[in-house]
């Protein structure tokens, strides 16, 4: 997943019958400290944080993102948004192809943790959408099943 700059893999992707995922959505670091957003995970009160240190002359340490992972067993979703994005999706199975997917803009799911303990996690934006794409593999979909619309890309995209 890690190698192919994945977000998320379903069990049934690499062969094994399990209704199992994983999900990193954490947003990658850039070169000062910050997610790709550009906004770090220390945004609430940055701007104090950068105030405190002005006295000092020290600059503020760079935020880690916050980490995003989970490993989810038996997955549900259990309560979705009304409100829907239309993003461009792709897919560690389908190699060089994107599509445009219509999912939830924030979903809750319910799932077993590594210990089998019941925990919910609600996410929004990338993982949102990384939790509905996987429990879709978990159920036979494809996003190519549901996009609107689907591209290759080129040699030249990558």
């Amino acid at each position: 997943m890690y190698e192919a700059n994945g977000v998320g893999l379903a069990a049934p992707q690499v062969g094994v019958l399990r209704r199992v995922v994983v999900i990193d959505a954490t947003a990658p670091a850039d070169e000062d400290g910050e997610g790709e957003d550009g906004a770090g995970a220390g945004d609430a009160g940055a701007g104090d944080a950068a105030n405190a240190n002005a006295d000092t002359g020290s600059a503020p340490a760079p935020a880690e993102p916050i980490p995003l992972k989970y490993t989810l067993i038996n997955p549900e979703i259990v309560w979705a948004s009304e409100e829907i994005a239309a993003e461009k999706e792709g897919c560690l199975s389908l190699p060089g192809i994107t599509g445009t997917v219509e999912r939830p803009a924030r979903v809750r799911v319910r799932a077993l943790d590594e210990n089998g303990a019941v925990f919910e996690v609600e996410g929004e934006g990338l993982l949102a959408k990384a939790l509905c794409h996987e429990i879709d593999h978990l159920n036979g979909i494809l996003f190519i099943d549901t996009a609107t619309e689907i591209e290759e890309r080129t040699a030249e995209d990558e």
